[in-house]
């Protein structure tokens, strides 16, 4: 089957001359391309020359534009470049792991219809947490590992809104913990009605993908998601604030309140 490219050829037998589409066989055709005032003529791979007249069929394939893979794609470069540029060539697997992890998550997160917790909310609060890291890295010193886990956490700690994302879901019950209790949604409810079991189902995920990861703690991730849970319970163990759980905490708040457009998605928090 013909995979044809898009692009345009410069068309004489006009004073200002113009630009005309074409659409070009790979199978059929290659080489050059030129084009008369009416006709085209298309140089073969073995040298003849074709000519058709008027335009070519309009049977192209044209690449779609896909705003999720350019974001996704963006913020795991970015984040895997500022890691780099902060430790060198210092763990580099590291990057690696932060930039398939961001892609992945970015990817898997816009799949949720929640109007609020989205690729963008999490994206936000990744770059806060990147902030924190650096200077905390400038005031004391941070390790690769360190880095490594608090950005992973950052971009899981909220992919537990996402329908599926557990391997115990199915298609009219989502899995809330490690027991595998499971619950239904009522007929109409978007991904929002998992706000309550959220923190759970992105500690399963966590837990599930890098369980036995050779250089990921899954408990250590574990842990700085749990510090996100709000309202923060009243207890010892969810006080600590200057701990990478705690800062954990302040990047999940600081990237939504600190959002200049929060005021605007505030009644889409829960929907």
């Amino acid at each position: 089957m013909a995979v044809w490219q898009t692009g345009s050829v410069q068309g004489g037998g006009s004073a200002r001359g113009c630009r005309r589409p074409y659409a070009v066989a790979r199978s059929e055709v290659q080489g050059t391309v030129s084009a008369g005032p009416r006709r085209h003529r298309f140089h073969r791979a073995d040298g003849r020359e074709t000519r058709r007249a008027g335009f070519p069929p309009a049977r192209e394939v044209t690449a779609m534009f896909d705003m999720t893979k350019v974001v996704a794609n963006a913020l795991g470069e970015q984040l895997a470049l500022t890691y780099q540029r902060t430790f060198g060539s210092r763990e580099p697997r590291y990057a690696e792991i932060i930039e398939a992890s961001a892609r992945l998550m970015i990817e898997r997160i816009v799949g949720s219809d929640a109007l609020y917790h989205d690729g963008d909310h999490t994206t936000l609060v990744t770059l806060v947490a990147q902030d924190i890291l650096r200077g905390r890295f400038l005031q004391q010193g941070v390790t690769p590992e360190d880095w490594l886990h608090m950005i992973v956490a950052a971009l899981y700690h909220d992919i537990g809104y996402v329908r599926g994302v557990c391997s115990g879901d199915r298609a009219d019950a989502f899995v809330v913990d490690a027991q595998g209790t499971t619950v239904s949604l009522p007929r109409g409810a978007s991904d929002a009605a998992l706000a309550f079991y959220h923190i759970e189902r992105s500690k399963l995920a966590v837990q599930e993908r890098f369980g036995t990861h050779d250089l990921v703690d899954a408990g250590r991730v574990i842990r700085a998601i749990e510090l996100t849970r709000f309202p923060v319970p009243e207890d010892d163990e969810h006080r600590e604030t200057g701990t990478e759980a705690g800062l954990m905490r302040a990047a999940d708040l600081i990237g939504q309140l600190g959002d200049p457009l929060y005021p605007r998605k505030l009644n889409a928090l829960f929907y």
